[in-house]
């Protein structure tokens, strides 16, 4: 498989990872975000529901994947990484409650003599447990482990022009996804095949640009469902007159996100309503001048 990136641009996102361990006083960072697993190679696997990460040491050349077995292979197909850098782990550390794939990472360290080292670690955030950090702790008695869990992302903020390319499209797209959606919403449709049609656009794109799948479901409730920040749609129901419908929804390009929210109102919508909407127009566009 063809990588999305050169690898030029993979190694200027290490040099700059490790020049922020660096300041950091850090020598060994084992990450587990599966962003910043994809930022620093590449991977691109479904297969975070597993304990899976990357180890970084200041003094190696290559990040080194870990993970379950049967995705190994998913990272010999997407990264950049040399076959030796790809450390799978035995099924039987899946779900064991007494070999905890975090014992098969101090393996790894111990075998490099990176050990006594000051770790870097992730902990705020869904992939890397309390139970990593115990047995991290327990396995590497010799070394210190620390908090670095935005260390990547700090880096990941400043984006190269590849990745405002496939941003620009991931725009495209998403003018389409929201365009798709405004349509598809009329009286006496039923929000599941209007959401079905948002699907659609997301996946297919555009006639330059295919889509990707996005890392959430579409927004979209109706009326007092609109109060909460976060549901679907309401799968039984049909639209009708003086509905309000919160859209939120994005266009993707190769896991580039771009987001976009709108609000419709089916029929006339009264005036309280209206003056809403100009105040937040207002409001961003003055952001916008403010931002520029």
């Amino acid at each position: 498989m063809a990588l999305l990136f050169e690898v030029s641009e993979f190694k200027d996102r290490l040099r700059k990872v490790k020049e922020g361990m660096l300041r950091s006083g850090l020598q060994v960072l084992i990450i587990s975000d599966p962003a910043n697993m994809n930022y620093l190679t590449g991977y691109d696997g479904w297969s975070f529901y597993v304990h899976q990460g990357l180890v970084v040491a200041l003094d190696h050349d290559e990040p080194i994947w870990w993970g379950r077995g049967m995705d190994a292979n998913g990272a010999k197909l997407t990264t950049w990484l040399k076959h030796d850098n790809i450390r799978p782990y035995a099924d039987d550390y899946v779900q064991n409650m007494f070999k905890h794939p975090m014992s098969f990472v101090a393996d790894i360290l111990r075998e490099k003599g990176w050990e006594s080292r000051s770790i870097g670690v992730e902990k705020d955030n869904y992939w890397f447990t309390g139970m990593c950090l115990d047995t991290l702790r327990k396995e590497l008695p010799q070394g210190t482990v620390h908090d670095a869990t935005s260390l990547v992302n700090w880096v990941r903020i400043i984006k190269s022009p590849a990745e405002i390319t496939f941003m620009k499209q991931a725009a495209e797209v998403c003018k389409h996804v929201m365009d798709t959606a405004i349509e598809s919403i009329n009286i006496g449709t039923l929000e599941s095949e209007a959401a079905a049609n948002v699907y659609h656009a997301v996946v297919k794109g555009t006639e330059k640009f295919t889509g990707d799948h996005p890392a959430i479901f579409p927004i979209m409730p109706s009326n007092e469902r609109t109060s909460a920040a976060h549901l679907g749609w309401d799968p039984d129901r049909k639209y009708a007159s003086g509905d309000i419908i919160l859209l939120e929804l994005c266009g993707v390009r190769f896991r580039y996100h771009c987001p976009l929210s709108r609000t419709v109102y089916i029929g006339e919508p009264p005036e309280e309503l209206k003056e809403v909407a100009d105040v937040v127009i207002d409001g961003i566009a003055k952001t916008l001048d403010f931002v520029k």
